[in-house]
């Protein structure tokens, strides 16, 4: 009887240490995924979402040619359209280098006079995020120095290598040229293979000497995992990315 016993006991004693202790496979935590949806605007675009710490935004650009009242805004489909905006402060937008095929993907290109408009460019229960909400994302995501990699869309289908990123937020930048007060498109210099892209805030730059003349923006670059955010015209004509209220 000596011999069962001995084995039935080496039996439980390998059972119990191949089990225990959380060392079976299945006990490893799940990945994580990110919190995702949809929202529509006004004219039936539908864009995909995240939630990024406490913030839900979109992880496509803006692509709307209507207020959320339905009222068109309006658009400025050339170099001297474009241009013709700039001093009578008007507002509008445009299609970046002024073809509907890069609308799908890229979205469209809008001034800050259309982005503050009191009819709203956000579809209902969003809005264009102000500076501190663009510098809250930053923050989450281990601060500017770190945040531009994992806001990028990683790979160089949209970027220009070399492209410092992983998206593991799941904002998913792309880059766009975006376009100058004058009606010219820039963003991207092929010869030191440097592009950047850039999105709208919401908050004035304070400056005495031509007041309400500039506005922050969001930008990121393909060479870096830095966000970084400044300000300039508010006639150019920059991307938008909204943030649930």
């Amino acid at each position: 009887m000596k011999k069962p016993v001995a084995f039935f006991l080496s039996l439980f004693i390998i059972y119990h240490i191949t089990t225990a202790g959380g060392c079976k496979k299945d006990d490893a935590p799940p990945p994580t995924t990110p919190d995702t949806g949809t929202v529509t605007d006004v004219e039936g675009n539908i864009y995909k979402t995240v939630k990024i710490g406490t913030q839900v935004w979109m992880t496509e650009n803006l692509k709307t040619t209507k207020y959320r009242n339905g009222v068109s805004i309006a658009f400025a489909g050339s170099k001297n359209a474009w241009a013709a905006f700039a001093l009578p402060k008007l507002p509008g937008y445009c299609n970046s280098n002024d073809t509907t095929g890069t609308v799908a993907v890229y979205g469209r290109l809008y001034n800050w006079r259309a982005v503050i408009d009191s009819r709203g460019l956000a579809p209902a229960g969003w809005h264009v995020p102000t500076l501190d909400e663009w510098l809250a994302l930053m923050t989450f995501l281990g601060g500017k120095p770190a945040a531009g990699g994992k806001m990028k869309e990683a790979g160089t289908a949209h970027w220009l290598a070399p492209n410092n990123a992983d998206n593991s937020s799941g904002f998913t930048a792309l880059f766009v040229k975006t376009r100058d007060y004058d009606g010219d498109f820039w963003g991207e210099n092929l010869a030191l293979s440097e592009n950047t892209a850039y999105w709208w805030s919401s908050t004035v730059v304070p400056d005495n000497t031509t007041p309400d003349s500039r506005a922050y923006w969001a930008s990121l670059f393909n060479k870096s995992a830095t966000a970084s955010t400044n300000g300039d015209f508010q006639n150019y004509g920059l991307s938008v990315r909204c943030v649930k209220d």
